[in-house]
């Protein structure tokens, strides 16, 4: 909505006596405005002086520029330059400048009037001043900045691809890992990646939706077949592990069945002489029953010949 649509019958007469006045006066006091606005309507000079303060106050006039709200877009230059950074924010000064061909003080005069007419604002985030426009959320700005650096995007746009450790981006974009480790940290505070499993990251998909307003997410094809030669290398040396491990692991059962075998063998063996031992305890258990019984009769016997001969020497 045209903000000229919600002034009162008495702000769109004052509007239109400042805006005429500054075409010829650029400069000017909001005393200046009071007096010239006093003599052509016949407004109380209460509510023109709360008219003109409330113009100041919404940035609907500046004081040091003949701009007005509804006729500072009307510069194609300053136009294109605030329909780049709704489409493109959190930019800073040189980054937008290498978009026009514009010297530093002009860029910087346009956008110091795009600011001061609520068109845009400035955020300093970490070391940079970068701009946004003013219906941007707020709580989104680092979100959007932390993918303005080029190897945060990529690292982004990989884990969008596959879940992946720091080591392996690191392989994937030829970065150092330190590199990698900062980006990811700064990704995970703002909650653009969240943790998988196994020290792995994934892109959180909360925010695909919202970035895909302002970033194109499609993966470069160089960058595609770099994640997908490092899928099929790995995928090759998972399955040279898994080959590697089923022969160790065969060898092994041919070992223990070896070795069971083995048991065995001694098993029988030590069965087979446990049936001996058993036997010969046996024949033992035998022979010293017999030797018992043999004891028992030659006792009786002695005892027997004693008798005899006693009764032979008693005759």
């Amino acid at each position: 909505m045209d903000f000229k649509e919600t002034l009162t019958p008495n702000q769109q007469k004052v509007y239109e006596i400042v805006k005429d006045y500054l075409t010829k006066n650029p400069f000017f006091t909001i005393n200046d405005l009071y007096r010239i606005c006093k003599k052509q309507t016949k407004i109380p000079g209460t509510e023109i002086h709360s008219i003109l303060t409330g113009f100041v106050y919404k940035n609907i006039i500046v004081d040091g520029s003949k701009l007005t709200k509804d006729t500072v877009l009307k510069s194609p230059i300053r136009r294109e330059i605030y329909t780049f950074i709704s489409k493109n924010p959190a930019l800073n000064f040189t980054q937008i400048l290498k978009q026009f061909n514009l010297g530093s003080y002009a860029a910087r005069w346009h956008l110091e009037m795009l600011r001061k007419f609520g068109f845009i604002r400035q955020k300093k985030i970490k070391i940079y001043n970068v701009y946004f426009s003013t219906d941007f959320p707020a709580n989104k700005e680092t979100i959007i900045y932390s993918l303005r650096n080029r190897n945060a995007l990529k690292i982004y746009l990989c884990l969008q691809y596959a879940p992946l450790n720091s080591n392996n981006i690191a392989q994937i974009l030829n970065l150092n890992y330190s590199t990698i480790q900062y980006h990811i940290k700064d990704l995970l505070e703002n909650e653009l990646i969240i943790v998988y499993e196994n020290n792995k990251f994934t892109a959180n998909p909360d925010f695909t939706d919202f970035i895909k307003q302002y970033y194109d997410l499609t993966m470069s094809q160089e960058l595609m077949q770099i994640c997908d030669d490092f899928s099929a290398e790995k995928e090759k040396v998972i399955g040279q592990i898994n080959l590697v491990f089923q022969t160790r692991i065969e060898n092994k059962l041919e070992t223990l069945a070896d070795q069971l075998k083995s048991l065995q063998d001694n098993m029988f063996q030590q069965e087979r002489l446990i049936q001996i031992i058993e036997n010969f305890e046996h024949r033992l258990l035998v022979i010293e029953t017999q030797m018992a019984r043999f004891s028992e009769f030659f006792i009786k016997l002695k005892g027997k010949l004693k008798q005899t001969l006693q009764k032979s020497k008693s005759q």
